[in-house]
């Protein structure tokens, strides 16, 4: 889905509904008396995948961060059973269950989409679109709109599509990356 004026909002709380969706259809499994192991395998394999398809376009906002963060914890209290009014916290039901984060794969994969269209060297309209700059186009006064190569300029600096040209170095940023958002 393509929204110029609420621009991946949309998209993001469809997923997250077609998440629901998936969880609920496989509620037998997931609400049922099975391991964490057997529920963690079907959170990674057919859950989060419907939710994190197409997210290689996505450039979140702190509140679409969030509202992908309190999906995923619902999900976790849902799964182990445990309620909100037991008072545990979710890093703790996120150790029990030792499901990958959903911003860390939404972000792997547009980390590893961005440095396979960085190094390809054909013409390819992906990449025209990516590099081009309209050279009339005024950006309006207040806060700007977070873009999507924004991300990027953030981890890796003003010159990120030459890094990410590089598969070995673009592969170490990524693991710097990831570690320290692992560490936080």
């Amino acid at each position: 889905m393509i929204s110029f004026k609420e621009r991946t909002n949309k998209e993001i709380q469809r997923r997250l509904a077609l998440g629901w969706q998936k969880y609920w259809s496989l509620k037998d499994i997931m609400k049922g008396n099975f391991g964490i192991a057997a529920k963690k395998h079907i959170f990674e394999s057919c859950i989060l995948p419907v939710v994190s398809y197409g997210c290689q376009t996505w450039s979140l906002t702190a509140a679409e961060k969030r509202k992908i963060n309190v999906w995923q914890h619902s999900v976790e209290r849902s799964m182990t059973g445990i309620k909100k009014i037991y008072k545990i916290r979710c890093t703790e039901i996120r150790k029990k269950t030792g499901l990958r984060d959903a911003l860390l794969t939404i972000n792997k994969l547009k980390w590893d989409w961005t440095g396979h269209l960085m190094r390809k060297t054909d013409e390819r309209w992906s990449l025209t679109a990516t590099e081009w700059t309209p050279y009339n186009l005024k950006r309006r006064r207040g806060r700007q709109p977070k873009r999507w190569a924004d991300f990027f300029r953030q981890e890796v600096g003003p010159h990120w599509t030459k890094v990410a040209r590089d598969r070995d170095v673009w592969r170490r940023k990524w693991k710097e990356l990831a570690a320290d958002s692992a560490s936080q």
